[in-house]
């Protein structure tokens, strides 16, 4: 009998994919978020944490398909990702659902690793993201040779500041034994005079 053979768009595995995305990218939401709190975050005042921040919560309206067919979806957002108050994602499943009904070539190719070096694709994003959040000159990477810079100085000033102490301790034992030393003299002339003194009146 006629055997049709022809191909058909991985759903299920396009939605496992965009699930995957959601779960990893609010991992690293929580923990940006958490380095940055206003209160106790050590990368508080990290300008290049914030920019990292800021950069991931834009992730999902940025354009990361340009050359997909007319009215076709170019963001997350248009493929049912939404963003949660708190800066989390969710998947909105009818949205998705219906985008990978109609597009889902176009879905697919978001997340095909191998658009990297075209520069398109939710890869290509993310690579642009990690590129800045580690650059050495304006990233993580300049505020990580900046700690430890300033790292390195505090441990110089540490070791000035206990090697001034000792200067100082020692200093002061030798000004406390001299003064000792001569308030012990002080003390003596003091009590041969009052006796002096006193075997004069006593004579009259």
């Amino acid at each position: 009998s006629p055997v049709s053979i022809g191909a058909s768009p991985a759903t299920a595995a396009l939605k496992h994919a965009v699930n995957d995305y959601v779960d990893t990218y609010n991992q690293l939401v929580a923990m940006v978020a958490k380095d940055i709190d206003a209160k106790t975050g050590p990368l508080k005042s990290d300008t290049a944490a914030q920019a990292l921040s800021r950069q991931l919560g834009a992730l999902t309206l940025t354009n990361i398909v340009n050359d997909g067919p007319t009215g076709s979806p170019q963001t997350l957002a248009e493929i049912g990702v939404a963003t949660n108050r708190d800066g989390t994602l969710r998947v909105v499943d009818s949205d998705l659902d219906a985008a990978i009904n109609q597009w889902p070539h176009v879905v697919e190719k978001m997340f095909s690793p191998g658009l990297l070096s075209q520069g398109d694709g939710l890869s290509a994003a993310l690579n642009s993201i990690a590129t800045k959040a580690t650059s050495s000159f304006t990233g993580l990477g300049a505020s990580a040779i900046r700690y430890g810079e300033a790292q390195s100085d505090l441990a110089d000033l540490k070791d000035k500041a206990s090697s001034d102490a000792d200067a100082m301790r020692t200093r002061l034992t030798q000004q406390f034994a001299s003064m000792d030393s001569k308030v012990a003299a002080y003390k003596s002339t003091q009590t041969f005079l009052e006796q002096q003194i006193a075997s004069w009146n006593a004579k009259g």
